[in-house]
């Protein structure tokens, strides 16, 4: 869904955020750590987005007209 995808990319936004002020203050470890949060989350997002894709290319396939097929 929309909407959640929008929101795990905030969150991994936010995550980066983070890392880039964690690095800012020379908080090493934190930023590793934020960041290491914002690629799982748009790990998460990219792997939503192929079932998606791949749903909506199920979806044309099942519904071509007839006369494509």
């Amino acid at each position: 869904d929309l909407d959640q995808l929008r929101a795990d990319l905030g969150q991994a936004g936010a995550a980066l955020t983070d890392a880039r002020s964690s690095l800012g203050d020379g908080n090493f470890n934190a930023a590793l750590e934020q960041a290491k949060s914002a690629d799982s989350k748009l790990g998460q997002v990219q792997s939503a987005v192929q079932v998606a894709v791949q749903k909506i290319e199920d979806y044309k396939q099942k519904n071509r007209p007839w006369y494509k097929l």
